[in-house]
């Protein structure tokens, strides 16, 4: 055996079980969660591809997610305070 697969055999798992790799498959749905987010951002760039509609654009990371900002509650908070 060479280079990584040494580290898979049944061999080194038993005499050093320490330090031995074990192969996991592990499933995460980032495939699907890119395919989304690239789908979106490319749907963005081609429908608005004009440098003078970059304005209309708006932040692209806040198209990506589902939560809403709450501007006028976070105006509200940091309002700036008159001279007395």
């Amino acid at each position: 055996m060479k280079g990584s697969k040494i580290w898979l055999s049944d061999d080194v798992e038993r005499k050093l079980p320490n330090i031995s790799a074990k192969e996991l498959m592990i499933h995460f749905p980032a495939s699907y969660l890119v395919e989304c987010d690239f789908s979106a951002v490319e749907g963005l760039l081609l429908v608005k591809r004009s440098r003078l509609e970059i304005t209309k654009r708006g932040a692209l990371w806040l198209k990506l997610k589902k939560l809403s900002p709450r501007i006028k509650e976070i105006c509200h908070i940091h309002q700036a305070q008159g001279t007395q």
